[in-house]
């Protein structure tokens, strides 16, 4: 296997992994705080979209 070293192929490389790893780290997962628990809970209650 041929050793990856072309300087345009090592920029794309890590141009992908920054992108990967930023929109990993823009994602909160429910449960991170009450507050996103609530918000999570008010959106998906189909009684509480009954009420409103």
């Amino acid at each position: 296997m041929k050793p990856f070293s072309s300087p345009g192929g090592l920029l794309l490389a890590a141009l992908t992994v920054a992108w990967c790893v930023s929109a990993q780290a823009q994602e909160v997962p429910p449960g991170a705080d009450v507050e996103s628990l609530i918000a999570y809970a008010r959106d998906r209650n189909p009684e509480y979209a009954a009420m409103r």
